[in-house]
């Protein structure tokens, strides 16, 4: 049987190409293209994201977006903070610890000792910079009480 891995690349990353020029709107007619910006410049489209327009109408869709929203739980906080520096520091913290993992393994690799840790550890670190982070909110939430087991 012969190894269809190239061809599943290459259809994948010809389909990603399609799909990034839809999104920018190359294979939308010009008439269209200007209809939609006068739309926009005189208030008559709606220029809520797609996920707020699809979860309007999907209510399952709607609470997790309500409960995931990084913006409303950083202002319930009362964190000065903004979603993106959050995102981006959280993203940071995550890269630190598989940058630690992996340099504890690269120095026992230097020592002549076998591999102090799997390479997998790394990457299992890594995801827990978000849950962690998240465990933080919930430690300092003002609704959260003591007695609570989370």
């Amino acid at each position: 049987m012969p190894d269809l891995t190239l061809p599943l690349i290459a259809a994948l990353t010809g389909a990603a190409w399609v799909a990034g020029l839809w999104y920018l709107g190359l294979y939308t007619h010009p008439s269209v293209l200007s209809w939609q910006r006068l739309a926009r410049l005189r208030g008559l489209a709606d220029q809520r994201p797609l996920g707020e327009r699809v979860a309007e109408r999907v209510p399952l869709l709607r609470r997790a977006q309500a409960e995931t929203d990084i913006g409303r739980l950083l202002a319930i906080l009362g964190r000065p903070d903004r979603a993106t520096g959050w995102v981006l520091r959280v993203a940071f913290q995550a890269g630190l610890a598989l940058a630690a993992v992996l340099l504890v393994d690269e120095l026992a690799l230097l020592g002549g000792q076998p591999a102090a840790l799997p390479p997998w550890f790394g990457l299992l670190a890594a995801a827990a910079g978000p849950g962690t982070a998240s465990a933080r909110w919930d430690a300092r939430s003002p609704t959260a009480s003591p007695t609570s087991p989370s």
